[in-house]
């Protein structure tokens, strides 16, 4: 489930993305789709998760995503793919 508030990152027609805020003692989630190419975007999931790391639940992208001081993820997606994005609790 998701929980928190919702920014959306509409900002390119073949490429969307949105960040659930979480609750408490839960993690955010980044979620992108793409119906195109290979892409990624900068989103915000908050300066309290600086230095964690978030991996795709989903296994559709390899690798993992580092949060930055500023609490911003560069966040990537398969061509023609979803990916959905947390914090790497294992």
């Amino acid at each position: 489930m998701a929980y928190g508030e919702q920014n959306d990152y509409f900002d390119d027609a073949n490429c969307i993305g949105w960040v659930r805020s979480g609750a408490e003692n839960q993690s955010p989630i980044a979620v992108l789709i793409s119906n195109d190419q290979e892409n990624s975007k900068s989103m915000f999931v908050g300066q309290e998760w600086a230095n964690q790391t978030f991996v795709d639940l989903l296994e559709n992208h390899q690798g993992q995503v580092t949060i930055d001081e500023e609490g911003y993820g560069q966040f990537p997606v398969s061509a023609a793919s979803v990916s959905v994005w947390a914090a790497n609790t294992i």
